[in-house]
């Protein structure tokens, strides 16, 4: 799904879209991992929340507020191509060259490439809305695409 290989049915996710997606994503991670890490971890779950230094921070509740939604959301992609809001909204994350799937090592750039968009105070995201594929800075690092597909 290059320029040299898209086909003229490909239809791209825009940026209206995806940014809906991810509302919805982070609405059911808020509500699973805030009720589960409360359940878990009590009172330390909320003050961990509060808390201004991440390095006072108990480590297991520091693995479980950020490594373990991280891992779900790979597994995610790895699994299905999409989160559980793609999905609803009958999107899916695919290889930009081919539109095959991602794989584990794609997925995880992808998810780390998160990290200079958001340095990019959000720019990275923006992209999107010009992009001719629709493509957000962490899709051109990591080589994929959002694409429309029939839910």
């Amino acid at each position: 799904m290059d320029d040299n290989t898209q086909t003229d049915n490909t239809e791209y996710a825009g940026f209206g879209l995806r940014v809906f997606a991810t509302i919805i994503d982070f609405a059911w991670q808020i509500v699973i991992f805030g009720g589960l890490g409360y359940l878990i971890f009590g009172d330390a779950f909320v003050e961990a929340l509060k808390a201004e230094n991440p390095f006072t921070v108990d480590l297991s509740l520091l693995l479980y507020q950020n490594l373990l939604p991280a891992l779900i959301v790979i597994a995610f992609w790895i699994f299905y191509g999409a989160t559980p809001a793609k999905m609803l909204l009958g999107l899916k994350i695919v290889r930009a060259s081919d539109g095959g799937k991602m794989g584990i090592g794609r997925s995880i750039v992808r998810f780390l490439a998160y990290i200079p968009v958001l340095l990019t105070l959000g720019i990275g995201f923006l992209w999107t809305a010009f992009d001719k594929r629709k493509q957000s800075l962490h899709d051109k690092i990591a080589g994929t695409v959002v694409i429309k597909t029939e839910r």
